[in-house]
């Protein structure tokens, strides 16, 4: 399979965004809902995480591949404490957050696409998918640069530093569902010195719990930490370590949720002083 091949699988996928759910089924409430998607690319392996949602007696699950896209907050808006559990880090109401449901979820995704095109000089898009996965509608949209994405979804980090996309690009992504439900996303990723980050924003637009809890799914959580940003934002920093042939690797989170938006920024072959570094360089509005 093709890179652009992959990246229409991707579209797919993200049309599953933050799914929410209405007065559910018994049969509904002992399920976890998840999407499934394996890429070769870098960006792509790095960036797929089970992204949940947790509302009132269900447990709904859904993948965002992300692509990138996260930050630091100013300090007139704080970030909220994520709660770290052994398979997830998540925040909202802590009764709906279940480990043992979060680490063991799949669900079958259909997928369809509904149309593409190519940008043109009057789009600041350089790429345009329509699909639908499992009922819910996503318009997705490939920018060259992120500042592009930003001005497009008025969401975004706001970087005070200006960082190399890879070859991917920025993502904007608009997401509805048959039953009201609607969210926009914006995700990118970065090269950075010999590693990259990956950061995704997300805000649900309707039709979603008041007191619903999102969650990242991850293998494994350790090293539990904080580190204090330059705008004076305090950040949750949490790793995650996967054996891989010869070797570990590590990949840091950090979750970024306010009232108004949820997300994450993860690092990859990054130290911890280069972390600092991308931290102390984001601010979002």
């Amino acid at each position: 399979m093709n890179e652009i091949e992959e990246r229409k699988n991707f579209d797919e996928l993200l049309g599953k965004a933050l799914r929410p759910v209405y007065e559910p089924s018994d049969e509904l409430n002992k399920k976890i809902l998840s999407g499934q998607k394996n890429s070769e690319g870098r960006s792509y392996k790095e960036g797929l995480r089970k992204w949940y949602i947790l509302p009132k007696a269900a447990v709904i699950a859904v993948a965002i591949f992300c692509v990138g896209s996260a930050g630091v907050y100013a300090a007139v808006k704080a970030l909220k404490k994520p709660v770290v559990t052994d398979h997830a880090i998540s925040v909202g109401n802590e009764d709906y957050i279940q480990d043992d449901a979060i680490s063991n979820t799949e669900e079958p995704v259909t997928t369809n696409i509904i149309s593409s095109e190519v940008g043109t000089d009057e789009n600041s898009w350089i790429s345009k998918t329509v699909s639908e996965v499992n009922g819910y509608t996503t318009i997705q949209y490939i920018f060259d640069s992120y500042s592009a994405a930003e001005a497009e979804s008025e969401l975004g980090m706001n970087f005070t530093k200006e960082y190399a996309l890879d070859s991917d690009g920025a993502s904007y992504s608009f997401t509805e569902g048959p039953d009201g439900y609607s969210s926009k996303n914006l995700s990118a990723s970065f090269v950075y010195n010999s590693g990259y980050f990956t950061v995704l924003q997300d805000k649900t637009l309707s039709n979603i719990a008041e007191d619903a809890a999102y969650s990242i799914k991850l293998e494994n959580t350790s090293n539990e930490r904080t580190y204090e940003a330059a705008s004076g934002t305090e950040f949750y920093l949490v790793d995650e370590i996967i054996s891989e042939e010869d070797h570990e690797k590590t990949t840091t989170y950090v979750m970024l949720s306010t009232d108004s938006t949820n997300g994450y920024i993860s690092f990859t072959q990054l130290s911890e002083e280069e972390i600092h570094e991308v931290l102390d360089t984001i601010n979002i509005d």
